[in-house]
């Protein structure tokens, strides 16, 4: 019994990881040792199981799906099955908001950076911040380009 409670409670962790709307119904593939295919497979089992972790179907797979999360134990490896669907219109207009204040603020960061008088007197602190404030910046800048490039068409 307490290997089946870590099964529920490794599937409710992962769709809290990925981002699973709590009432939603979602497929979970697993994989274990035939020697725990009876307590995974049984009648009653699929059931609690499916009832306790919101599980739509409970797949057994000789390997998890690639690009999965899943969470791997002793006796079992388990991922939820869960493609989040986004409204890419919303989504492109974000990632373009996103876009314009990151480069807002990494030209504001590289004019004061490329200011000698301000780099002669401000503290060698804030000189240090500004440059890392500037690095993180431009890694945001560039995933968001990615994503937003990633979209779907149209």
């Amino acid at each position: 019994m307490g290997l089946l409670q870590r099964f529920i409670v490794a599937i409710r962790g992962l769709r809290k990881e990925i981002g699973v709307a709590e009432k939603a119904t979602t497929p979970v593939e697993f994989c274990t040792d035939a020697i725990y295919w009876d307590l995974f497979d049984s009648g009653d089992s699929r059931a609690i199981v499916k009832w306790l972790a919101r599980a739509s179907e409970l797949r057994r797979v000789s390997n998890i799906s690639a690009g999965l999360v899943k969470h791997h134990n002793v006796a079992f490896e388990v991922a939820v099955v869960y493609e989040k669907e986004i409204d890419v219109a919303a989504e492109r207009e974000r990632l373009t908001r996103d876009i314009a204040k990151y480069e807002k603020g990494l030209t504001a960061a590289e004019r004061q950076l490329g200011n000698e008088g301000f780099l002669a007197k401000a503290p060698a602190n804030v000189v240090e911040g500004l440059k890392k404030q500037a690095a993180e910046t431009r890694t945001l800048l560039e995933k968001a380009r990615a994503a937003l490039e990633a979209l779907p068409k149209g």
